[in-house]
């Protein structure tokens, strides 16, 4: 289930973005979805909360691998862009325990990736070893286009390129 806060990123800032799941609620049996978005280039920007009711409450089941920055199996809609410091974690987290807070691993973390020389760029830091495996590309380019879409893009992006007849 596609589930959206309608919080609004601008482009070329970095945000810190969490979201925590309630699959079911006190009471209803309505679960809910908390997304919290901060613009950490700003620090006196607060941190916007959204809270979306959740469509799906039961009856989970997933043959997909977890992918970071994108959806299983799709070739389309991945994330461009750069990806920092992604940890899930078991349970629902209070506003302190958000990784904007506590930088930490805990006994509840499944798993934790800083995508930096130490422990590894693809290491999970956690102590489940869930180690990140590259995708291979979707689409197949062979080496001859590939060099002269290179070659295209830096003649496009030359300031030279404009002014010869």
């Amino acid at each position: 289930d596609a589930v959206f806060s309608d919080q609004k990123v601008e482009l070329n800032r970095p945000y810190y973005a969490a979201a925590v799941v309630r699959p079911t609620g006190a009471g209803d049996g309505k679960g809910e979805v908390t997304f919290y978005l901060k613009d950490i280039s700003n620090d006196d920007e607060p941190m916007a909360v959204a809270n979306v009711a959740l469509g799906v409450t039961g009856g989970f089941a997933n043959t997909l691998s977890l992918t970071i920055g994108g959806r299983s199996a799709k070739a389309q809609g991945g994330f461009d862009g750069q990806i920092d410091d992604v940890r899930l974690s078991e349970g629902t987290l209070t506003v302190g325990e958000l990784l904007v807070n506590a930088e930490s691993v805990s006994s509840r973390t499944l798993g934790f990736w800083r995508f930096d020389s130490d422990p590894g760029v693809l290491r999970d830091s956690s102590r489940h070893g869930l180690d990140v495996r590259p995708s291979a590309p979707s689409v197949r380019i062979e080496p001859r286009r590939a060099a002269l879409a290179d070659f295209c893009h830096v003649l496009l992006n030359s300031s030279e390129f404009l002014y010869v007849e």
